[in-house]
């Protein structure tokens, strides 16, 4: 279905941005660039944000996105743990950091329109980099993709 193609095609375009980075240290900056570049500033993503809304009104789109959610969750979150790792000492889940960044990066989205991109978005993307560094780290050496989500091969 097109829901499938779509998040097939952002996990190849982002799995592609992560193989890209040599420097570890790199590797989240980037991810989120091309996350905001490639997602969340496309006509795309603000169709999803309308049907958010009215999600809100239409319990079957309502069900309908929430399982689209999850499916999104079940992909992503393999290739989350294979490409980063909490900092020594951190005890923190790093799926729950990434789904953190996603409520964030959406609601940046939702809001793009009255905000202005190098006065107020790229400085919160900023701050949430720093603060997720105290946390999270991409993992040294990882030069393969993760794992073939299991559910590609249905």
């Amino acid at each position: 279905d097109a829901t499938s193609h779509l998040l097939r095609r952002t996990y190849r375009a982002l799995g592609e941005v992560m193989l890209s980075i040599a420097d570890e240290s790199n590797r989240l900056q980037a991810l989120i660039d091309a996350a905001w570049k490639q997602f969340f500033t496309t006509p795309l993503y603000r169709a999803y944000i309308e049907l958010l809304a009215e999600s809100q009104r239409d319990a079957a789109l309502a069900e309908a996105l929430r399982s689209m959610f999850q499916r999104g969750r079940g992909l992503f979150e393999p290739a989350v743990s294979h490409y980063f790792e909490p900092v020594p000492g951190a005890k923190v889940d790093i799926n729950g950091l990434f789904l953190q960044l996603i409520s964030f990066l959406g609601g940046l989205a939702a809001q793009a329109h009255l905000l202005d991109e190098k006065e107020h978005i790229q400085p919160q993307i900023k701050l949430w980099l720093k603060q997720s560094a105290l946390l999270m780290q991409a993992k040294k050496g990882v030069r393969a993709a993760p794992p073939k989500p299991e559910t590609w091969d249905r």
